[in-house]
């Protein structure tokens, strides 16, 4: 003799009716798509991304805060924190100061030590870019 378990026949009762609702629901509901996601979006009025800059952001995005990198930081220097967190928006990108110098230096080793193989020189040039694009020493 089994037990009907509440908590899985309450699981099969909400997917049976999405199920239900999605079927009857989708000829006449159209599909929603990101149109409202990207309005709210443009309403930031974020700046657009410099075509030269498209290269260089496929290998500098892959930083999954994983900390290996930080070994090679001194005291109190989160390397991975510094890529994580450092902003790629042009107009954020004078917020960062020593960090990226000090980058500079531990580029080769953190390039060689990451898993993730993060290109941190061509991460230093997109910062870089954008801060000379504002006109940031």
């Amino acid at each position: 003799m089994s037990i009907v378990n509440a908590r899985q026949l309450n699981a099969y009762w909400v997917l049976g009716w999405a199920l239900v609702k999605q079927v009857l629901a989708s000829p006449f509901v159209g599909r929603r798509g990101p149109k409202g996601w990207l309005q709210r979006l443009a309403n930031e009025s974020l700046g657009s991304v410099p075509k030269d800059a498209w290269a260089l952001l496929a290998t500098t995005s892959r930083c999954t805060g994983c900390g290996v990198c930080d070994v090679l930081g001194g005291p109190g220097e989160s390397p991975s924190q510094w890529l994580l967190g450092m902003a790629r928006q042009p107009s954020d990108s004078l917020l960062v100061g020593h960090e990226v110098e000090r980058l500079v230096a531990l580029a080769p080793r953190i390039e060689a030590l990451c898993p993730a193989r993060v290109n941190v020189t061509n991460w230093v040039k997109l910062v870089r870019g954008n801060r000379s694009k504002l006109g940031a020493q």
